[in-house]
């Protein structure tokens, strides 16, 4: 199983477009075969700090949702929604 953490920061005036577009993003992503856990969640201490927190089957799962039509819309749209790129880190956890 494969746990992916990504942390963005969203900018302040473009929240309700950023929380729609990873809405939509979530939704098409957990009826990914191979997709355990889709979740998005905000700092409570930290405006616009937001975490994306997936579970994958395996390294296969996450590379074909790398590939899925919706995912690459998103990477086109999020740009100009965040502050800096996100911060993507992946852990293999065993069984």
């Amino acid at each position: 199983m494969l746990i992916v953490h990504a942390r963005l920061t969203g900018k302040a005036d473009k929240r309700n477009e950023l929380l729609a577009l990873v809405e939509s993003l979530a939704k098409s992503s957990r009826r990914e075969e191979g997709c355990q856990s889709y979740r998005f969640y905000e700092d409570t201490e930290v405006p616009n700090d937001f975490l994306f927190v997936e579970q994958w089957e395996s390294q296969d799962a996450l590379d074909r949702h790398a590939q899925q039509p919706h995912f690459a819309s998103f990477q086109e749209k999020v740009a100009h929604l965040v502050t800096a790129p996100p911060d993507i880190r992946a852990y293999q956890v065993g069984e």
